[in-house]
């Protein structure tokens, strides 16, 4: 009876500990036919403008959400320069939606740092579409508006797999 009770513990302990294993996150999700993204989101470019996604129809576009303090952050910002140089005339756009900073704010770190790509602001909207947990994410979409991967955080080991995907869907 003693064994019994030992291994049913010893059994509940084991499937304890798988359930609350957490799995690891995928860093690329798979192509979605979302057009939530295209019919829906909508923000305010710093220099004043309104965009949404539809107005980019054609484009690929990356959407990355950003803050000045965060160091992940700026650390894969010059990445998006150099892809935007790159691939811009082949019909890439980038938007650089900021997280909770003032226009000034913004500015003072966009003329610093050399940001060639459209910036935006963060607005509820776009939270309860894209419902980011941390920062930096990007979004990636094809010429259609759907959404083909998104990355959470930065690793310079992502680099070559977005550049990649953006490779890919150019030339579709």
């Amino acid at each position: 009876m003693k064994k019994r009770v030992g291994f049913i513990l010893f059994l509940s302990v084991l499937i304890l500990i798988a359930a609350c294993t957490p799995s690891p996150k995928e860093e690329i999700k798979e192509k979605q036919s979302e057009n939530i993204y295209l019919e829906r989101t909508w923000m305010e470019a710093l220099s004043g403008e309104t965009l949404t996604l539809r107005d980019f129809k054609g484009k690929v576009v990356v959407i990355d959400f950003w803050a000045t303090w965060c160091q992940p952050c700026i650390a894969s910002i010059p990445f998006y320069i150099k892809m935007y140089d790159k691939y811009s005339d082949d019909g890439l756009t980038i938007i650089g939606i900021n997280v909770n900073e003032t226009s000034d704010e913004i500015n003072s770190f966009a003329s610093r740092i050399g940001l060639n790509y459209t910036v935006a602001f963060f607005n509820d909207d776009l939270n309860s579409i894209y419902k980011v947990t941390g920062i930096p994410t990007i979004f990636i979409f094809d010429k259609n508006g759907d959404k083909v991967a998104n990355f959470v955080g930065y690793s310079p080991k992502s680099e070559a797999k977005i550049e990649d995907i953006l490779k890919t869907e150019l030339s579709k």
